[in-house]
């Protein structure tokens, strides 16, 4: 966030901005009370996402290419950074590969940390890329085609996993435990009060207000949010007062014109941000409902809260943004260090009683251990037929069923397990595994026939003797297609930037 945010505003609106998008109350919430691990690693993703989306948004700043030309003394494509950023001598910005890298790691990375995140951001990128294109019609074509390879990129380098989590979803209880839950979106809109300030708690979210844990977006954020927007209101009104054009000619002040300058990029990147603040709050409101049916029909969303993750994360580039707006007060040249250390101040102080355990709750071990066979509160991603009555009897790995045997050597991996068995007589052995697709079963090195009817676990016959048993976990053609997508974005974007980062690393030294 920091060195995005430098691309944009500067030094110390990134610390700035920075500071509070790692100092907000909800990532304080997402740690220490809903023990969220995926969630709370999305937010690094995040700036790679935007970052790898920018295009003009940075490379046309005048900041940045003087600055470059000042570290150097040559300009343009001469400089430190030149080859990366691929900034020409006018100070243009061409669809840089360093971005698409960054871009498509940030999105592959936000999928495998928590799916549902990404797809509730879709509407915040898309409406970033398009504010980038428009703001350099000039490079429409390679910010179209950047835009697209950080997206195929992206979700081809998580194509393993997000391919089979997507049509797999049949095979488990998803839809039915999800459906009959207690976690309907209808129940779950936080109030304007408790977003503003909900007292701290250490429960969960409950259908109405009283809930057990805080929906704030932070103190210091709402007042950055406040302050953009009278911040926007003035420039607007003192640019339209300074330019002022006569009517004749305002049909001629073409969109991307307007945005190439300095001044009305920061302001265009304001109002965007302020824009998506506004979606991800009415998003967390009852009168978008609407939408929430129509998202549903296609994916189930339990917590219309979550969205609290782009609440925060808009405030926290809307922070670089106030900071930076007042520079334009050539009057109080500390305005701009006063305002940002006001901001740090309130953050610390709003948030000092966050980071302390308030609260001790005697929870057995056993209950977070012994309870469910996998890591979800419902277990929703239990196969169709798994019996949860009997995954709750603990029964041993492999036991006979029906007529008399021993079994030894058992050995256990993620993808086989294998054993010997003596069967005094035929008999019906069972291996206590949950089925999925793809299970192959081979008795003395030969295929052999399983039923998985009755408790959703592994039934089969042995004749007497002694035996060879060995259960293989076999992928599924969509999860061997998601592996190869996968390893195929890996190696063409790894090596397609390793002459980029070679080059860079070569003139970093001789500078």
């Amino acid at each position: 966030m920091y060195w995005w945010q430098r691309k944009l505003w500067g030094i110390w609106p990134a610390f700035v901005g920075a500071f509070l998008y790692q100092w907000a109350p909800f990532r304080f919430s997402d740690i220490f009370v809903r023990a969220s691990l995926g969630e709370a690693c999305t937010y690094m993703f995040l700036p790679l996402i935007f970052w790898g989306l920018s295009s003009v948004a940075e490379g046309t700043h005048d900041r940045f290419s003087k600055s470059s030309s000042r570290d150097t003394g040559h300009k343009g494509k001469d400089t430190v950074m030149g080859p990366i950023m691929n900034i020409s001598s006018e100070g243009h910005f061409a669809a840089s590969p360093l971005q698409v890298f960054l871009g498509a790691l940030g999105i592959a990375g936000i999928i495998l940390s928590h799916s549902l995140i990404f797809m509730l951001l879709v509407p915040a990128l898309l409406l970033w890329w398009l504010v980038n294109i428009l703001s350099d019609l000039s490079h429409l074509k390679q910010n179209l085609l950047k835009g697209l390879a950080v997206g195929v990129l992206g979700i081809g380098l998580a194509a393993f996993y997000f391919l089979p989590a997507v049509f797999l979803k049949n095979e488990t209880v998803f839809d039915k435990i999800m459906a009959g839950s207690v976690m309907g979106f209808a129940d779950h809109f936080p109030t304007i009060k408790q977003l503003i300030y909900s007292p701290w708690g250490y429960g969960f979210s409950f259908p109405g207000i009283n809930d057990g844990m805080s929906f704030q977006v932070g103190i210091a954020q709402w007042l950055v949010v406040v302050s953009a927007a009278i911040l926007l209101i003035v420039i607007a009104i003192r640019r339209s007062r300074r330019s002022n054009p006569p009517h004749d000619k305002i049909a001629t002040l073409s969109f991307s014109r307007i945005l190439r300058d300095q001044d009305s990029l920061a302001m265009t990147t304001g109002v965007t941000f302020l824009l998506i603040l506004a979606f991800s709050l009415f998003m967390m409101q009852p009168a978008s409902i609407p939408i929430w049916k129509l998202v549903n029909q296609f994916a189930y969303i339990d917590y219309p809260w979550r969205y609290l993750f782009l609440a925060v994360f808009s405030a926290s580039v809307l922070a670089g943004f106030v900071v930076e707006s007042l520079k334009h007060l050539k009057s109080l040249k500390l305005l701009k260090f006063l305002v940002g250390a006001f901001l740090l101040a309130t953050a610390l102080y709003t948030n000092r009683n966050h980071l302390g355990v308030n609260a001790w709750l005697d929870w057995p071990v056993a209950s977070f251990v012994g309870d469910g066979d996998t890591s979800n509160s419902f277990d929703e991603y239990a196969p169709l037929l798994a019996d949860k009555g009997y995954e709750r009897l603990k029964k041993p790995l492999v036991e006979v069923i029906e007529g008399q045997g021993q079994t030894s050597q058992v050995k256990r991996k993620t993808n086989k397990i294998s054993f010997s068995a003596k069967a005094q007589k035929s008999s019906v052995y069972r291996l206590n595994v949950w089925y999925f697709p793809q299970v192959k079963l081979s008795v003395d090195g030969q295929p052999a026939q399983y039923s998985y009817q009755e408790k959703g676990v592994l039934d089969f016959p042995l004749t007497e003797g002694k035996h060879k048993v060995e259960v293989k976990f076999v992928r599924t053609t969509i999860e061997q297609l998601g592996l190869l997508i996968s390893l195929a974005s890996a190696v063409f974007l790894f090596s397609f930037h390793s002459t980029i980062f070679s080059k860079s690393s070569g003139i970093l030294r001789r500078t």
